[in-house]
Parts: structure tokens; C-alpha cells; sequence
């Protein structure tokens, strides 16, 4: 997820998100990004994942990254989900991760999104599928 101006694997915005400290894999938080019945704006993971200088919740950027029953961008789970280098309501980078098409597997735009036991950018990790989980994510995720 990155830009010229933001490198994400430096960036203290993801820690805990891509430390050791945290288990995605245990995590309800991913179980939306392939269920279109699951509303994130109830989960709580990225509660605090903000800072006082970004309102996500105004931002068009997230529109499209919904499930049939979450609206992103009225949602506040990603308030403030960047530093001051980045300004993403101006960012095309998410454009092409709101259609159920999109192989985020393939996308440069999670490079940096790594943890010490998982390089996303190297992983078939986050591919969407219109509905449902694939084995593969399942598998991954140890959510089965």
C-alpha cells in the first residue's frame, strides 16, 4: 500500500498490524474481505489504527471496498488509517480493489504490508473471489 511518498514496511501505521505481536490468522478482521455478509464497521481490530489528522470517513477512497452489506465510506473503522506523508482521499491507489474481479495477489499495492512471518506482497494471500473464502485463503488464514 504504498506510494513514492510512503513506505508502508516503514511506516508505524501498520505495527501491531504486521508485528509479532499480532495473529491475523486468529483474526475476525479478514473474515469480511472475502464474506459479503460480515460488516467490519463491527469489528473492532482497527479501532485506534487512527491518527488526529485524517478523517477516512469522508474519504471516497474506500467506495467499492464493500460487501453487499458494509458501506466503507461511512464507516469509521479506517479513520485517520495514514501519517502525514500520505494523503489518501487524493490517492487512485485503491481504484480497482472495489470490483469483485480484482486480484490482489497479484497488485503492487499491499507491498510493504509485511510481517515478520508473512510477505504479502509475495503471497496469494488477499485474493478475492465474488463470493466466499477460497481453500487457499482458508488454508492461510487458519480460519477453517
Amino acid at each position: 500500500m504504498t506510494n513514492h511518498h510512503t513506505d508502508w514496511a516503514n511506516c508505524n501505521l501498520l505495527r501491531g498490524m504486521t508485528s509479532h505481536h499480532t495473529d491475523w490468522a486468529n483474526c475476525n478482521l479478514l473474515r469480511g474481505m472475502t464474506n459479503h455478509h460480515t460488516d467490519w464497521a463491527n469489528c473492532n481490530l482497527l479501532r485506534g489504527m487512527t491518527n488526529h489528522h485524517t478523517d477516512w470517513a469522508n474519504c471516497n477512497l474506500l467506495r467499492g471496498m464493500t460487501s453487499h452489506h458494509t458501506d466503507w465510506a461511512n464507516c469509521n473503522l479506517l479513520r485517520g488509517m495514514t501519517n502525514h506523508h500520505t494523503d489518501w482521499a487524493n490517492c487512485n491507489l485503491l481504484r480497482g480493489m472495489t470490483n469483485h474481479h480484482t486480484d490482489w495477489a497479484n497488485c503492487n499495492l499491499l507491498r510493504g504490508m509485511n510481517s515478520h512471518h508473512m510477505d504479502w506482497a509475495n503471497r496469494n494471500l488477499l485474493l478475492l473471489q465474488s463470493h466466499g473464502m477460497t481453500r487457499q485463503w482458508m488454508n492461510l488464514l487458519l480460519l477453517h
